[in-house]
């Protein structure tokens, strides 16, 4: 069984950063252990640990948050990876007050993390000088700084507090990814694109006008400008699609589905496969989804992406593909129905359906169920 994740701030871990922290004046490295290994420490999760800590830092550590956190920009340095989020969490919890002070100390803990959590409660204090900060931070000659520029003024930052203005008015971050579009650091860009992704959810349209005029021919820029439409892709937006030469000028026919067994016991993976021909001159993009049966008699779909291709002439395409019914921390399993469908630049071509049981039953064997794409004689 994998470790917990809580277990990251270990016995070792507290030991190594009180005696660290003993360096700064008057402050008892017995006195921070005490603290941190209180009666609730057993049970407090990952967050819960590092807040905690952040919090027992600023109860030995004397004096004023100037005071206090300047001394730990050392400390720091000794730290990398998500247990250097405490750095960043002292900010935010005791740095509300002390704009400048903080601005700085983030500059600092970034490089050694991330600050993209801590930024969140000053959007709240003021918005438009965060705004500014982060116009600022998207010019800065270190990349983890301009990485922060785009991050923390993500609209739908995953476990990030919401700030609902940066929501309903996206219009105050363009011109911030407008200064990383063609960073020179993939770690910059992938977070544009992840920003852009965000705000596509809420305006599909900005998002593409946005992107529209940009050299796709440039490998970073086109990686940046598809991952950021990724949503849209899978959405099969029109215009998404046809920004990446995904149009109509492939004709398919022939498409079949097959699936080695009409039924499959949840907890067991099935096999499929593919086939189909593809006739004329474009771009193909292959994808699957899978409508997965829920609880309530529903189905959710997944998608997932198979190929990108340019088409010349004639070619045969197919695959052999395997689809688990384990259940996963992101994903639970009920009997029912299952449907998996072939899509071609946006359209569906082809489905197989299987039913999943709670209880073993018996199958069939090669069962096949396809679907002719349109034009098929």
């Amino acid at each position: 069984m994998a470790e917990a994740l809580k277990n990251m701030y270990s016995a070792d871990f507290i030991f190594g950063l009180a005696n660290d922290i003993s360096g700064i004046s008057n402050v008892s490295r017995d006195a921070f252990q005490a603290l941190v290994f209180d009666e609730m420490w057993g049970s407090r999760e990952l967050k819960e640990r590092g807040r905690h800590i952040a919090r027992c830092l600023h109860q030995v550590i004397p004096g004023s948050f100037e005071e206090q956190v300047k001394p730990l920009y050392d400390v720091a340095q000794n730290y990398s990876g998500y247990t250097a989020i405490i750095f960043s969490d002292f900010v935010e919890l005791f740095g509300l007050n002390h704009w400048a002070s903080s601005m700085e100390a983030m500059e600092v803990f970034t490089q050694r993390c991330t600050a993209e959590f801590a930024v969140r409660p000053f959007f709240k204090l003021d918005f438009e000088r965060m705004v500014m900060q982060h116009l600022h931070w998207s010019k800065s000659t270190n990349e983890h700084i301009r990485r922060l520029a785009s991050e923390g003024i993500r609209p739908r930052l995953p476990w990030g507090a919401g700030i609902p203005r940066l929501k309903k008015e996206p219009e105050h971050i363009f011109p911030i990814l407008e200064n990383l579009m063609m960073d020179d650091s993939e770690y910059v860009r992938r977070s544009v694109a992840n920003n852009l992704n965000d705000i596509s959810k809420d305006y599909p349209e900005l998002v593409l006008d946005f992107v529209k005029d940009r050299d796709l021919n440039h490998r970073n820029t086109q990686r940046l400008v598809k991952h950021a439409l990724r949503g849209l892709l899978k959405k099969a937006h029109p215009e998404a699609l046809a920004l990446f030469g995904f149009h109509d000028s492939v004709e398919l026919s022939h498409v079949v589905l097959n699936t080695a067994q009409s039924s499959i016991q949840l907890g067991e993976t099935l096999n499929w496969n593919f086939s189909l021909e593809a006739k004329g001159s474009g771009k193909l993009r292959l994808e699957y989804h899978v409508h997965y049966q829920k609880a309530n008699g529903k189905t959710s779909v997944k998608v997932f992406q198979l190929s990108e291709q340019s088409i010349e002439g004639f070619k045969k395409l197919g695959m052999d593909k395997k689809l688990s019914f384990q259940d996963l921390s992101t994903r639970k399993h009920y009997p029912g129905m299952h449907r998996i469908v072939l899509v071609a630049n946006g359209k569906d071509v082809g489905e197989v359906e299987v039913s999943a049981f709670a209880e073993k039953a018996h199958t069939s064997a090669d069962a096949s169920v396809h679907r002719l794409a349109d034009g098929e004689s």
